[in-house]
């Protein structure tokens, strides 16, 4: 008896999945991404701090703009980069929630939640061991789950960098 593969059947379905997995893919992306520049924000705070205390400049010293003032509009600009990406980032979040409702079982949606929007995804055995199943069944829900997820009509395109 042979054993029918996990693996999509045509182009059009292993497209279709791949489109769905780099969708979802975007939350975590963006979540690092922003996370990445917080970091960077307050490390050039910290760099504005120094400046000013060694140099006490903060305000334009004439034909040169003092090093505290490029800091400050650097900061501003990475800031409102920031705004952008929480409310992108909120956006998005929506969207996966709607499109994950749709899916049939809380398991599959708990697959996907786990697999591709926490910032370090969940193992297939770790997650086979909290819903009581093998590895093996986790894939096949992952994969079936995959294939009834329907992006929505405007999806949320982070783009690179």
């Amino acid at each position: 008896m042979a054993r029918k593969k996990c693996i999509p059947d045509t182009d059009a379905e292993n497209a279709r999945l791949e489109t769905n997995k780099a969708y979802l893919s975007q939350y975590a992306r963006l979540f690092f991404r922003k996370k990445g520049r917080a970091a960077r924000i307050r490390s050039m705070r910290q760099e504005a701090d120094a400046v000013a205390s060694v140099w006490g400049e903060h305000v334009s010293g004439g034909a040169q703009t003092a090093p505290y003032v490029i800091i400050v509009e650097k900061i501003e600009s990475e800031e409102a980069k920031l705004r952008q990406e929480e409310l992108l980032l909120g956006l998005l979040d929506r969207q996966i929630q709607q499109m994950l409702e749709t899916l049939p079982s809380p398991q599959m949606q708990r697959i996907l939640f786990s697999r591709y929007l926490l910032p370090f995804p969940e193992t297939y055995t770790r997650l086979a061991c909290e819903l009581s199943a093998d590895r093996r069944t986790v894939q096949r829900m992952e994969i079936k789950a995959l294939k009834q997820l329907h992006l929505p009509e405007n999806p949320i395109s982070i783009g690179e960098r």
